[in-house]
């Protein structure tokens, strides 16, 4: 197999041209992902925000919160047989 000169040149233009299109493609793809995907990404959280109106939490209402109710759940619920009865002397 002999290749020409005029074959050769057909080649590389070939080669070339290909390998441009990879790279046009590639760069495209890349754009995409990292770029036009992240603005639409972002954007969709900003309306989100605006019309669901979210609050930032609060963790230091939020600790103090579940400190409260974890005393309320600790108290010991009192023992009713030995308290007075005040109603007593209506009852005789």
């Amino acid at each position: 197999m002999t290749f020409s000169l005029r074959r050769i040149s057909k080649m590389i233009a070939i080669g070339a041209t290909t390998s441009a299109l990879l790279v046009c493609a590639l760069g495209s793809l890349f754009l995409y992902q990292h770029l036009y995907k992240t603005i639409t990404e972002t954007e969709h959280i900003l309306i989100l925000r605006r019309e669901y109106g979210v609050d930032p939490l609060h963790t230091n209402i939020f600790v103090a919160l579940q400190q409260a109710q974890e005393e309320r759940r600790a108290k010991t619920t009192p023992d009713w047989s030995s308290a007075p009865n005040v109603f007593a002397k209506h009852l005789r």
